[in-house]
């Protein structure tokens, strides 16, 4: 039995992967904005272990939900994350609504720096897998690191998530088992339109191959995910994302700016 936290799980593929995890009997941690929507979280997910609040928007209440999050393991002795799937994100919103603590865009702030944030806020214990959700608008996007956090599109975002998959997966690999990034498809959801043209089923089996380590996922060395990390799923299977996503010096370069416009630090490990 593995314990899967996701955010952004109020709806959509987070809400509908919550279900199927529960369903097979996985412990379920999911993540609403606020406490309306959690209320809702918890009627539509009634198996979930529990549902936390945080507006990803807010540099604070995502510290505040990483803090959330790791207490859950207090009480366990030698209890971990088995995955945590950064699924939240929004669509619009580059330059023309910023977040309340900082005056960043918000787009930047929920599709980027928040997935840094709570990485690097969850590092103790650390958890056995990252998800990092990317989308394959990412081809069309530039890491434009020369002017974070400003002139962040969608698609750039989305750049950024599958650099993090990667850095992370190289700085992190005595602790990790995995950390990859993947790509939803073009699903009928809130964010992708209701006409969307892909199966909304086809991405919950890919956001459960990678959260429990199945197929393609479980890497060559089983369960320890070996040859996996890094990689860039689409559809349960691994493919190449843009090749600017795999220079390390842009890798770490991203991350350095995150540490400083969020004033957390990452530790190699």
């Amino acid at each position: 039995m593995a314990r899967i936290f996701i955010t952004g799980s109020s709806d959509g593929i987070g809400l509908l992967t919550a279900k199927r995890l529960v369903a097979d009997g996985h412990r379920v941690v999911l993540h609403a904005r606020n406490a309306k929507r959690a209320r809702e979280t918890e009627a539509a997910c009634p198996g979930a272990e529990a549902v936390l609040t945080g507006d990803l928007c807010s540099i604070a209440e995502t510290k505040a939900l990483a803090a959330q999050a790791q207490a859950l393991l207090e009480t366990e002795p030698g209890a971990r994350y088995d995955a945590v799937i950064h699924n939240a994100g929004v669509y619009r919103g580059q330059d023309n609504a910023v977040s309340r603590d900082t005056g960043f865009p918000r787009l930047f702030v929920v599709n980027t720096l928040a997935p840094y944030i709570l990485a690097v806020s969850m590092a103790a214990p650390l958890p056995r897998r990252l998800i990092f959700i990317s989308s394959s608008m990412h081809y069309g996007g530039r890491p434009k690191l020369e002017t974070l956090p400003r002139g962040v599109t969608y698609s750039d975002s989305k750049v950024h998530m599958v650099m993090l998959a990667k850095a992370f997966a190289r700085r992190w690999a005595n602790g990790l088992d995995v950390s990859v990034s993947a790509d939803p498809g073009w699903v009928p959801t809130k964010l992708g339109g209701w006409s969307a043209p892909d199966s909304i089923d086809g991405s919950v089996a890919t956001y459960t191959a990678l959260a429990l380590g199945q197929g393609e996922a479980k890497g060559s060395g089983g369960t320890n995910g070996r040859g996996v990390s890094g990689k860039y799923f689409v559809n349960s299977r691994a493919e190449k994302p843009q090749p600017v996503t795999n220079d390390e010096a842009l890798q770490d370069e991203l991350i350095a700016k995150l540490a400083s416009l969020s004033s957390v630090p990452m530790v190699d490990i």
